[in-house]
């Protein structure tokens, strides 16, 4: 019994040995039908064929790398200021149109920056990026709104798990710089409640 097995066990390792042998002189004889080299398993390169006229100045133009930016990304030096040529017939600007005017309070609330919103214990980037897209993108906006509101907008972006009830207070103390009762507050904060 023991010796049919291994006879078996032989003849099954030689046919198999065979069977590879086969393969390896196969590929070596036939040329490659796929592109690829005969032994390799990449294919080889073979450059693209021209077609086409060339566009001018592309084929001198030297090729960029991927860090390499345009000049538009660029920072570029400030433009020369206009300078009044003698006979020119200028428009008639009102005080509105005067760059040197007070800027009006819609230009300063553009210009401010969002807080980050990730500073109040229970908003995460995911909440912070749903917030923002709801128009609160500071801490007195977010201060300003009560828990309703921000519990409508979280359930309108299908977050349920999140508790918004300590969000204005938080903002509250972070809009008027107050960090150390923040994070007072925040340590008192287990599972987005209160904790007395």
């Amino acid at each position: 019994m023991r010796r049919i097995r291994l006879i078996g066990v032989i003849l099954i390792a030689l046919v198999g040995a065979w069977l590879v042998w086969r393969q390896v002189a196969r590929r070596r004889r036939a040329p490659s039908q796929n592109g690829y080299e005969p032994g390799s398993s990449l294919p080889t390169w073979v450059p693209a064929p021209q077609t086409g006229p060339v566009v001018k100045g592309l084929a001198s133009a030297p090729e960029r790398t991927h860090n390499e930016s345009d000049a538009l990304t660029q920072p570029q030096p400030p433009a020369a200021p206009f300078a009044e040529q003698p006979g020119m017939d200028l428009p008639d600007t009102g005080p509105e149109d005067d760059p040197t005017s007070e800027p009006n309070a819609e230009d300063e609330t553009a210009a401010v920056p969002p807080d980050d919103l990730l500073r109040i214990e229970g908003i995460g980037p995911k909440i912070s990026t749903i917030v923002v897209a709801a128009g609160i993108t500071s801490f007195a906006e977010l201060a300003a709104k009560d828990v309703g509101q921000l519990s409508a907008i979280l359930n309108e972006a299908g977050i349920h798990t999140a508790n918004p009830s300590t969000w204005p207070e938080q903002a509250q103390l972070a809009a008027q710089g107050k960090w150390d009762e923040l994070q007072e507050l925040q340590d008192k904060i287990i599972n987005g409640r209160l904790e007395v």
